[in-house]
């Protein structure tokens, strides 16, 4: 029987992976398949080849389905192109599952997915359908699946309605963004964290798609379903990641698989287990906590510098546009901002290097204080064993009669 929910296929440049992922496709046999592709970068050598081998995958389909190909020639870097991708499909399918090169599903995901789409096509508070769950197996619910208020997108499904609400650019004032923040992470170390990433975001410090899901959702009001397995194993740690070019527990997550969740449940959030989730999805264990130090800054000058850099920016565009007017107000800002520039960028520095040195100065600490205490353990074990006795000690010991030890035994 034909699987009827169109999906979404997401590639790039890494052909073996994108191969194992296709084959979970195939054995799903979607009647349905769309597939988009990013141009490859000019300057790395070999990523043209790469690409092409990737595309080549998709010429297996051998079953019956209908192939829609959304392939660049140019680069538009992974937030454009994603994004760009995922509006494409909508506007041809009111409903469907996305899929990443890297995010290989266990096969009760596909199911899962038509199933939550029927059962919550008309919800209007659910917004999406997440194949992930990051925490660990003694802190599983007990039902197949709950609500979360985090979209998590390593396989995932949505609406054509519920995409209609993203905002790539986060477009909007930053008090506006920093009160929707607030109202939905009342714990001020989590507003203090998102709103860090909304800064970057709007700096252009990261080219990414994922971040603005979540907000966009946050802003709308959606929630999401995640089930109590983990339906999806992120391949895609490594040298080669765009962005997931680290260490991390994440990476080591299986894919389980799924039965029984064929039932609606009442949309409630526990905040516990959103809590539970930052802790292990975002800041992977205390592993990956950039954002989280830089959201603990309590002078907030990185975060008003990379700001200040963004209006500085957009102003100066707009200015220059004006330069021929000859205007002495327009030329006093432009000299003003120029200016400006200069010195934010350098402070800006200077606050990432005093940030990684204090980092690089606590990690030295505990290495320290860790070789010392197994210096001062060996020194406790030395001076706990017993001397041996010189040969010459021996033989200045005086004779006890054994008879005469026995003797001198108290009675029992």
């Amino acid at each position: 029987m034909a699987f009827e929910t169109p999906i979404l296929f997401l590639v790039f440049n890494r052909p073996n992976l994108t191969q194992k992922v296709f084959e979970t496709i195939r054995n799903c046999q979607p009647s349905r398949l769309y597939v988009a592709a990013d141009g490859p970068r000019p300057h790395k050598s070999g990523e043209l080849q790469l690409c092409a081998e990737t595309r080549k995958i998709v010429e297996q389909v051998d079953w019956d389905c209908a192939v829609r190909k959304l392939y660049r020639e140019e680069n538009l870097g992974c937030g454009r192109a994603v994004s760009e991708a995922i509006t494409w499909f909508f506007e041809q399918e009111s409903e469907g599952i996305i899929l990443e090169d890297d995010c290989l599903p266990d096969a009760s995901f596909y199911p899962f997915c038509r199933e939550m789409l029927e059962r919550y096509r008309d919800n209007d508070k659910v917004g999406s359908i997440s194949g992930n769950n990051f925490l660990p197996p003694a802190m599983q619910v007990a039902t197949p699946y709950s609500f979360s208020k985090y979209a998590q997108i390593w396989g995932w499904a949505s609406w054509a309605r519920f995409w209609n609400s993203y905002d790539f650019e986060l477009s909007g004032e930053e008090e506006e963004w920093e009160e929707i923040i607030h109202r939905v992470n009342p714990i001020e170390y989590h507003a203090r964290y998102w709103i860090e990433v909304f800064r970057a975001m709007k700096s252009g410090l990261l080219d990414t798609w994922d971040y603005q899901v979540i907000f966009s959702a946050w802003k709308s009001g959606f929630v999401h379903v995640y089930p109590s397995r983990n339906l999806i194993s992120n391949l895609g740690y490594g040298e080669t990641a765009t962005h997931t070019n680290f260490e991390s527990p994440l990476s080591g997550l299986r894919a389980e698989g799924l039965e029984d969740f064929e039932i609606t449940l009442p949309v409630n959030v526990d905040p516990g287990f959103d809590g539970v989730i930052f802790y292990f999805r975002f800041l992977e264990s205390l592993t990956n906590v950039w954002w989280l130090a830089q959201a603990m800054d309590l002078t907030g000058i990185v975060g008003w510098c990379r700001w200040q850099l963004i209006q500085t920016h957009k102003e100066l565009r707009i200015l220059k546009q004006a330069d021929g007017s000859r205007d002495r107000q327009v030329q006093t800002i432009l000299r003003q901002r120029s200016r400006f520039i200069y010195r934010a960028r350098f402070t800006l520095l200077i606050g990432h290097f005093v940030f990684t040195m204090r980092e690089f100065i606590s990690l030295g600490r505990a290495k320290l204080n860790e070789v010392f205490g197994k210096f001062v353990s060996h020194k406790r074990k030395l001076a706990s064993r017993p001397k041996p006795v010189p040969a010459s000690k021996a033989a200045e010991r005086p004779f006890i009669d054994e008879s005469e030890t026995l003797q001198r035994r108290p009675p029992v």
